[in-house]
């Protein structure tokens, strides 16, 4: 999902525009009315960036899988395919890249995640954590 979103955001500033929302939604064969992209550019309430757009996107396509999807995102940190990914590079995205995290909202996440002696921490537990907190 993050590779559908990176491809439509023809500006890379982590935002996509109406007409991208169009073009995406057209890719996947979905409705693309102007009532429909104006009712999905409501719902988001804000900028079209990458969290609003999968959540947008959990709701309104059939058969999307939320944690794959997390997975995948996750796996664009992982060094060695081993389901571990470095905490200060996941830290470091989080805080200053697309939506994001305040410095409070990521010491909430990690609160209780164990992290191993080489700064790595097992992707899997964050995303029980996310989805223990939804």
């Amino acid at each position: 999902m993050k590779e559908a979103f990176a491809l439509f955001d023809q500006d890379n500033d982590g935002i996509i525009s109406r007409e991208d929302l169009r073009e995406m939604l057209m890719s996947v064969g979905q409705e693309t009315g102007d009532d429909y992209i104006d009712k999905m550019i409501s719902d988001a309430r804000g900028p079209l960036n990458f969290t609003v757009f999968l959540t947008m996107m959990s709701e309104k396509l059939d058969g999307f899988d939320t944690e794959n999807d997390l997975q995948e995102a996750f796996k664009a940190f992982e060094e060695k395919g081993d389901g571990l990914v470095n905490v200060k590079e996941l830290q470091e995205a989080l805080l200053f890249m697309g939506d994001r995290l305040s410095q409070q909202q990521l010491d909430y996440l990690f609160k209780d995640i164990s992290v191993d002696q080489n700064g790595k921490v097992d992707y899997n537990k964050l995303i029980g954590a996310l989805k223990n907190d939804c």
